[in-house]
């Protein structure tokens, strides 16, 4: 069985771009299944102004003082002073996507991470 030049480019051609077609039709498949975007911020992260930490600082805060310091193991007015030292150089930027901690909880959690070791 003799095959000729014609016939073997023809056949290569055929194959060429029934490759094509079953690569483009991959690509396609492949964009129609991505999976859905993720948040840059969780919706439960979004709500910070309403979290329980916010309220349970600004609390312990203004009402009970042996909480405030059993909870950083310092006094308010230290916190404070702490605080005013300390706020340049751990305040964030907010950014378009979500809104930075602010330095007093940076702080607060800080004290609390220190006190129980």
């Amino acid at each position: 069985m003799d095959v000729d030049d014609s016939t073997l480019e023809l056949c290569l051609a055929t194959a060429l771009i029934a490759t094509n077609l079953l690569s483009l039709m991959h690509t396609r498949n492949m964009k129609k299944k991505k999976k859905a975007r993720r948040h840059w911020v969780k919706p439960w992260m979004a709500r910070k102004s309403k979290n329980v930490f916010n309220n349970l600082l600004k609390e312990m805060c203004l009402e009970d003082q042996q909480a405030f310091y059993d909870y950083h193991r310092m006094h308010r007015k230290n916190f404070a002073e702490l605080l005013e030292l300390v706020s340049p150089l751990i305040k964030k930027q907010d950014t378009k996507m979500r809104k930075a901690v602010s330095p007093a909880q940076r702080l607060s959690i800080t004290l609390r991470y220190l006190a129980t070791g």
